[in-house]
């Protein structure tokens, strides 16, 4: 059986929160100055579930955004790291004579990088047996998306038994099946009393 995966729109999924950031200093002065005004909020006396759900979205939205401009300044010292560790690498091999502790600085620097987008790539899939001393960042990137992809509804059937894969079309089966799961009806006391008469097993209070 083949699955094609290739016409689904998929979503943001869902958000993990990386708490390498906590070792930012920078990151971690913004968080402290969103704590300082949030503080302030009207609903931080008289509301505070809702204070504190606005201060989740709040830490949620600017993870996001810094992480993006984070990886952004990453990708682009890695490959400023590789062109130079190239530049060097093409000149030892014409004998050209090269400072040896800046080539070794050099891989160290791109190592650390590696390093970083790896324990990433390891969050974001959710990997349960990552080692400590595995850096293959390629590997945790396609078990990422292969995580997102088995996540994906791609078909769904309706109440009337007709499978549809649209996207707008499984939104609405979906919608639809749980505003009739919770909504609010009438019970049939006589079918649960008849229910429970059929049920032999009991509870029993221990002292």
């Amino acid at each position: 059986m083949k699955v094609d995966f290739s016409n689904v729109e998929r979503g943001p999924g869902v958000w993990i929160f990386n708490n390498s950031f906590l070792k930012d200093e920078l990151f971690t002065d913004k968080i402290k100055r969103i704590f300082a005004e949030e503080i302030g909020s009207d609903f931080y006396m008289s509301n505070p579930l809702i204070w504190w759900d606005n201060l989740k979205f709040t830490i949620k939205r600017l993870s996001q955004i810094y992480g993006k401009e984070k990886q952004k300044d990453l990708n682009r010292e890695y490959y400023k790291l590789q062109n130079k560790i190239q530049e060097l690498s093409v000149k030892s091999a014409n004998s050209i004579q090269i400072n040896s502790e800046q080539f070794l600085e050099l891989k160290t620097q791109l190592e650390d990088i590696e390093t970083y987008k790896c324990k990433g790539a390891i969050l974001r899939s959710k990997s349960q047996w990552a080692l400590e001393s595995d850096r293959n960042t390629a590997y945790f990137l396609k078990l990422e998306k292969y995580r997102q992809n088995k996540n994906v509804i791609s078909e769904i059937k309706n109440c009337d038994g007709k499978i549809v894969t649209e996207t707008n079309d499984l939104l609405d089966v979906i919608h639809d099946y749980y505003k009739h799961l919770f909504s609010c009806v009438s019970i049939d006391m006589h079918s649960v009393d008849e229910l429970l008469n059929n049920v032999n097993v009991k509870l029993m209070m221990r002292m």
